[in-house]
């Protein structure tokens, strides 16, 4: 049997379109890896300071023209907008002051509005005085480069706001009023919990990954407590959302409170690697097609099937060589995508890359774990295995039954391709015993949910493994009861 193999991969492996394609693979990650993934995304380019002077010149232009004694409201208003601009434009848009003033924007536009009141219209000259203490108060931090005492008063802030609310709950007995007051109560205590972790964590409002990581834990922790409000009314849909909530919640979690976790700029080589069988899944399945495809056809379109048949071999030792070759070519692609992927992303963004462990959500561990990019690509790759073999046994299937390696190759790629117009949802439940459906099981991974609730991790197991024995099956006692007199 061994020698029987042996002389298959020497036939396949002196075809020269297998050469072609994998020179085309190399170029294709060579390319994708240098230009990166921003040619999927776009290249975006910030225009803010360009209109920030735009805005300023029309503004200034506009109170010039206005005579604030006639239409004092529209003077005021005019004038806030230019005294924000002006103090956006005392600071980089990157440092935490510049993202501060954006963040609590309105907050400042009215201490703004309130001066330009009393300076303009409501000519109160204690009021003023108080306003532009409580502004210049504000500012202070800014003005000092010191982004912890802001941090601080912002505290300050929040917790006598909690103690007056609490105060006020007590004085209400209308059920809306307490409910109400509560909540604000809580938006207050979830605002705080995250302004004292700045401090804790040291991370400041600089536009920086880790300060956009905080951000983003924030938004997603806010997201993930309004799931759980709503836990008894959600769907199946909304479970997946939860748990996808949950699993980014606890990542972002992990690195906020993991400063160890060296953060990757967007394009790495470590990502680029791990996503390699998203890339260039067409292409491993076009090859895998072309080899299954015309492994057996060609022999009987060449006529050198009848002397492969007069040795000393049976019928199914043949053809089992034949397939054993294009798994083997199978796992050598895979092998092959993955060692030029690493090398290409290594010279172009850095070995040390690939040092970085990927940070995952467990669902069966209930845990945040770690691992390294080789042994997470190892995970993706068995669970795409299945989906590689049954691809290739139908397509082996094809070329015996028809003898026709176009028919094999064209009609491989339609069922792979099939997978994106078999839209999943609840009123499709007869799909879960499609082939497609059921061969991708990176959706199980970690113990996630499936994006339907009909599809189960044993079924799909049982659905791919009985439809790759039947396939097999099939084409061996084709390939046994095959005349071949005739060609």
């Amino acid at each position: 049997m061994s020698r029987l193999v042996k002389n298959e991969l020497v036939k396949i492996f002196k075809k020269k379109i297998l050469y072609i394609l994998f020179i085309v693979i190399l170029l294709i990650i060579s390319i994708n890896t240098i230009v990166g993934t921003s040619i999927y995304q776009g290249t975006i380019v910030d225009h803010t300071e360009e209109a920030r002077e735009q805005q300023q010149i029309e503004l200034n232009n506009s109170l010039k023209e206005l005579d604030y004694k006639k239409d004092v409201d529209k003077y005021v208003e005019l004038k806030t907008k230019l005294d924000i601009l002006n103090l956006k434009k005392e600071y980089t848009l990157n440092s935490w002051q510049g993202q501060v003033i954006v963040k609590n924007e309105e907050e400042i536009e009215q201490m703004i509005k309130e001066i330009n009141i009393y300076t303009y219209k409501i000519k109160n000259t204690e009021k003023l005085v108080k306003a532009k203490e409580i502004y210049n108060e504000y500012l202070q931090p800014l003005k000092e480069d010191n982004w912890t005492m802001f941090i601080t008063i912002e505290i300050e802030k929040l917790e006598k706001n909690i103690e007056n609310l609490k105060k006020e709950a007590k004085k209400v007995e209308d059920e809306n009023s307490i409910n109400s007051i509560k909540k604000q109560i809580s938006d207050y205590e979830f605002d705080l919990q995250f302004l004292k972790l700045r401090l804790k964590e040291n991370i400041s409002y600089e536009k920086t990954d880790r300060n956009a990581i905080l951000e983003e834990y924030k938004n997603s922790k806010r997201k993930l407590e309004s799931y759980l409000q709503n836990s008894q009314e959600s769907n199946y849909n909304e479970k997946v959302q939860y748990q996808d909530t949950l699993a980014k919640v606890n990542e972002l979690e992990y690195k906020v409170y993991h400063n160890n976790i060296a953060i990757l700029k967007a394009d790495n080589a470590r990502d680029m690697l791990k996503n390699s069988f998203e890339f260039y899944e067409i292409l491993i399945i076009l090859v895998i097609i072309v080899v299954s495809g015309g492994i057996v056809s060609d022999e009987f379109n060449k006529g050198t099937i009848k002397l492969l048949l007069v040795k000393p071999h049976k019928r199914y030792k043949i053809l089992l060589s034949k397939l054993l070759a294009s798994i083997i070519i199978t796992i050598l692609l895979i092998l092959f995508v993955v060692l030029v992927q690493t090398v290409v992303g290594g010279l172009v963004y850095g070995f040390e890359d690939y040092s970085v462990p990927i940070v995952q959500y467990d669902f069966s561990a209930q845990k945040v774990i770690t691992m390294n990019v080789f042994y997470n690509l190892l995970i993706l790759a068995l669970a795409k295995i299945p989906m590689y073999l049954l691809i290739l046994s139908i397509t082996f299937a094809i070329s015996t039954i028809s003898c026709n390696t176009s028919v094999s190759i064209v009609l491989g790629m339609i069922i792979y391709l099939s997978k994106n117009i078999i839209y999943l949802n609840d009123n499709m439940e007869f799909s879960k015993y499609l082939l497609p459906t059921n061969w991708d099981f990176t959706r199980y991974l970690f113990g996630k949910l499936p994006e339907v609730a009909f599809l189960k991790f044993d079924f799909s197991i049982m659905i791919c493994v009985t439809s790759f024995v039947l396939i097999i099956l099939i084409t061996f006692i084709c390939f046994k009861n095959k005349d071949i007199k005739n060609i």
